[in-house]
């Protein structure tokens, strides 16, 4: 169960030194994928997707989720037939490195990590030290 897909926007880096990122654009959250694959399928974003939507078939306010266990359950069934009538939706794909976005500002992961070479890829630079 994954309506409101068309809300999430994923970042590809185009040197594909680092992971995609992706961005929520309804519920203002920047993850990874697998935090985003979570986010998408819980409760709070099916009720998000479903008040903006189809308020009609969301009478409760997002407080009494967090509150109430039978709640989440309704908006998630809602939230599948919803799924089922008109489809997931479909994530936008930008092809923009992640750490020259904003939101992704103070994720380490969006950053491409130094390349170390190995022992016997190391040259010396110069004469050794001394002579």
């Amino acid at each position: 169960m994954s309506a409101g897909l068309q809300y999430v926007w994923e970042y590809r880096s185009p040197s594909k030194m680092v992971q995609p990122h992706y961005q929520c654009k309804l519920c203002s959250l920047s993850r990874v994928q697998h935090d985003m694959v979570d986010h998408v399928k819980g409760w709070k974003h099916s009720f998000r997707y479903m008040k903006k939507n189809h308020p009609d078939k969301v009478i409760w306010e997002e407080e009494d989720g967090v509150k109430d266990p039978a709640i989440r359950k309704a908006v998630k069934v809602a939230a599948a037939e919803v799924e089922k009538a008109e489809g997931r939706g479909q994530i936008r794909v930008i092809l923009k490195e992640p750490y020259l976005v904003l939101a992704f500002k103070g994720l380490r992961e969006c950053f491409p990590r130094p390349i170390i070479p190995r022992n016997n890829e190391m040259r010396p630079m110069g004469p050794p030290f001394g002579e």
